[in-house]
C-alpha cells in the first residue's frame, strides 16, 4: 500500500479473507449439460413451401427455459406444366417462333431442341411465365421438343413437329408431241 506521499505509508496495507463470489451466474451447485441432445420425428410435408419449428423447454426451473428454431423448406413433387402455343406445319417459312408459358414453382431451366440438338437455353421465364424464341427450321421434318427442369432435378417437356417446305412444285411434261 503506497500513496506517494511521505506520511504514514510504513504500514503493511489490507488483509481480504473469506472471500464470497454471488450472483445470477453462479447458484453454487453444479450441474452437468447434455450438449448432444438429439429428437427425431416423422413429418408430413405439404407441396410447396413448409415451416417446421421445434421449441424445447425445462420446466425444473424458475423461471422455465425455453428455445425455439426453425428451419423452412420446398416438397415438390409435381412436374412443370408447359403449354405450347400453335405451330404452324407445313411452313414454308424458315423461322417459327416457338412460344408458350411454364407453371412451375422451382423454374430452373427451359431448353428448346430442334432433331434433338440444343438450339435454346434460359434460365429466366418472360412475364407471366413465358417463353419465345425464333428457331431456325430444316428442310423436310423438324422435331422440336420444348424441356423445363426444376430446382430438384423433375423434367417435362412438350412436343411439336413442324414440316419445312420451300421447294415449289414440279411440272413434269409427260405429253410429248406426235408432231416433233
Amino acid at each position: 500500500f503506497d500513496t506517494e506521499d511521505d506520511y504514514i505509508n510504513d504500514r503493511e496495507g489490507w488483509y481480504i479473507d473469506d472471500v464470497t463470489i454471488s450472483g445470477a451466474g453462479f447458484q453454487g451447485v453444479t450441474t452437468p449439460v447434455n450438449a448432444s441432445l438429439q429428437f427425431s420425428t416423422t413429418f408430413t410435408l405439404a407441396e410447396g413451401e413448409n415451416v417446421i419449428s421445434v421449441t424445447a423447454e425445462r420446466t425444473e426451473y424458475d423461471p422455465e427455459l425455453t428455445g425455439t428454431a426453425s428451419v423452412t423448406g420446398s416438397l415438390d413433387t409435381v412436374p412443370s406444366i408447359i403449354r405450347l402455343h400453335p405451330v404452324t406445319s407445313p411452313s414454308n417459312q424458315q423461322y417459327q417462333t416457338i412460344s408458350g408459358n411454364v407453371t412451375e414453382t422451382n423454374f430452373e431451366r427451359l431448353m428448346i431442341y430442334k432433331n434433338d440438338v440444343l438450339k435454346y437455353s434460359t434460365t429466366v421465364l418472360g412475364t407471366g411465365d413465358t417463353f419465345s424464341q425464333s428457331i431456325l427450321l430444316s428442310e423436310g421434318t423438324n422435331n422440336i421438343m420444348v424441356k423445363v427442369t426444376d430446382s430438384v432435378g423433375l423434367a417435362a417437356n412438350v412436343t411439336a413437329t413442324i414440316e419445312l417446305d420451300t421447294t415449289g412444285p414440279v411440272f413434269n411434261d409427260v405429253f410429248t408431241s406426235r408432231y416433233d
